[in-house]
């Protein structure tokens, strides 16, 4: 990207063949690479467009780190099923995380000129929530990891049959609370650093 203050890809003629109600979890594998002049991590954003004027949902802001590649989730089952049967466009647009733009799609009230590349791969629908959670999942455990370094012990606090709780060691001596709670039908709900995840009858 060469100059845009907020680059994005859109597309238009895939997304309105696409069945964004029966598939609505969105999924896309990203890597930035280095930004000209910023040493920001890299703040990625889906916009979907439905086929009413201004109708525009918005995914909550997924941070990268330069040169690191992962994979972005965004849950749009909570959009109203009438805007999920007419998509006209989707788009993933990004800026530096410390750079946030202030006003508009196309990043006006942003000075910054984005010079950098990025890598985008792996866009597609499913209609599996449980792949949004698993990404979610492995980067907050990535993301602790890059802050704070391995886990080196497990202060477990309390335990049942049904619930864990206790606190993550890590490296620099950082301690993560967390509770993890089987549910009745065998779902697991985990919280950790104050996010919740919730795996669908499987052992994690």
């Amino acid at each position: 990207m060469e100059g845009d203050s907020q680059p994005a890809v859109r597309n238009q003629r895939a997304v309105r063949d696409a069945d964004f109600t029966d598939a609505p979890y969105l999924l896309a594998d990203v890597l930035p690479g280095s930004i000209a002049d910023s040493d920001s991590a890299v703040s990625f954003r889906f916009r979907y467009h439905s086929a009413g004027p201004g109708d525009v949902a918005e995914s909550p802001e997924i941070t990268v780190e330069q040169r690191y590649g992962q994979r972005l989730a965004w849950d749009m089952s909570e959009i109203a099923d009438e805007k999920l049967a007419a998509p006209r466009r989707l788009e993933i647009a990004w800026y530096p995380a410390d750079r946030p733009v202030s006003t508009g799609p196309q990043g006006k009230g942003s000075s910054f000129d984005y010079r950098g590349r990025v890598y985008l791969d792996n866009v597609h629908l499913t209609d599996n929530r449980q792949q949004v959670t698993i990404t979610r999942w492995v980067r907050k455990r990535r993301e602790l990891q890059r802050s704070h370094g391995f886990p080196i012990d497990d202060d477990v606090q309390s335990s049942t049959d049904a619930i864990r709780a206790g606190r993550f060691v890590y490296d620099d001596g950082t301690e993560i609370p967390y509770s993890a709670e089987i549910l009745a039908g065998g779902d697991i709900r985990i919280e950790i650093d104050d996010e919740r995840f919730r795996f669908e009858g499987v052992a994690v």
